[in-house]
C-alpha cells in the first residue's frame, strides 16, 4: 500500500501518543513503535524534532478499529461500516481509508470529519463519550 504513513504535526504529540519513531535515520530506516508515556519523553520527542529523529504515524486501519471493539458490519464501495454497542446505544461507524469518519446514532451523524490515525480516533471516541 502507498503512502501508509504521514508525519504529525508536532504540536499533535502528547503524553499517550502512539507513534514510529527513528532515532538514526541517517544511518538506517529501522523505526521503533513507541507510546509517549512521559513528560520526559515528549520533552525528549519535541527537542530532537524535526532534525534528529524522523517520526511517523501509520493511517488508521481496519484493524486498528476492530481492536478499539468496534465490529465490522457491512463494505458500500469505498466506505467500511462498523457497529459498537454501549449502554444500550448502537453507534455506527462509517470508515474511509486515508479520509474521513462519520459517526452516527439513530441515522444522526455526532462526528463527521478527517481521522488519519489511531491517536486522532481515540480523542473522539473519548470526547463523544463512547
Amino acid at each position: 500500500m502507498e503512502n501508509e504513513y504521514f508525519t504529525p504535526d508536532i504540536d499533535d504529540i502528547h503524553i499517550g501518543y502512539e507513534l514510529e519513531v527513528n532515532y538514526n535515520f541517517k544511518l538506517n530506516d529501522i523505526f521503533h513503535k513507541k507510546i509517549i508515556d512521559s513528560f520526559e519523553e515528549l520533552s525528549d520527542i519535541h527537542s530532537r524534532m524535526p532534525g534528529d529523529c524522523v517520526i511517523r504515524i501509520p493511517y488508521l486501519t481496519k484493524e486498528q478499529i476492530e481492536a478499539e471493539g468496534w465490529k465490522f458490519n457491512y463494505n458500500l464501495g469505498d466506505f467500511d461500516y462498523y457497529i459498537k454497542e454501549v449502554n444500550d446505544t448502537e453507534y455506527e461507524l462509517e470508515f474511509c481509508y486515508k479520509e474521513r469518519i462519520n459517526i452516527n446514532i439513530w441515522k444522526r451523524t455526532l462526528y463527521h470529519g478527517e481521522c488519519k490515525d489511531i491517536n486522532t480516533f481515540r480523542k473522539i471516541i473519548k470526547l463523544l463519550g463512547i
